[in-house]
């Protein structure tokens, strides 16, 4: 159904280009609708386009993982150092701990986006109200006591 959406769509555009004289742009907008499955060729470039420009974020963000990783290892004592001396230096972990969580967390991300693969955008169900809560049904099952 979506690849006779996109012959509608693309027949009128392939005429106006026919009309203006581009008869090679129109040749090619008939032939990227004729294709089954396939979509213009404007919209192919579109989602190529993105997942280069992530894949180059995504190369960025790994060389700098890997280069903080490099620069941990290589000065450790020195930064042991630092990070045991106490007091205000007590931040500097927690610096060094959100520093890589991000540039790592972002290398992540783009890695997969550059790969095509996405979260899903279903909207669930909405939760239950919150409001009715039920109350326990009373026990009336026998109970042993003791008389003493």
């Amino acid at each position: 159904m979506s690849s006779d959406s996109n012959k509608l769509e693309t027949i009128p555009a392939a005429v106006a280009f026919a009309e203006r004289g581009d008869s090679k742009t129109a040749m090619e907008l008939m032939a990227g609708a004729a294709d089954q499955g396939t979509r213009p060729p404007t919209q192919q470039r579109k989602g190529n386009s993105q997942r280069r420009a992530a894949a180059k974020r995504a190369t960025l963000f790994g060389a700098m993982s890997l280069g903080l990783y490099g620069v941990l290892f290589a000065y450790s004592d020195t930064i042991m150092h630092y990070f045991t001396m106490g007091g205000v230096h007590a931040v500097l972990p927690i610096a060094t701990v959100f520093l890589f969580s991000y540039v790592h967390g972002t290398f992540a991300g783009e890695l997969w986006t550059s790969l095509g693969i996405t979260a899903s955008k279903k909207i669930g169900k909405p939760a239950a109200k919150q409001d009715e809560v039920r109350k326990p049904a009373r026990d009336t099952r026998p109970r042993a006591t003791l008389n003493a």
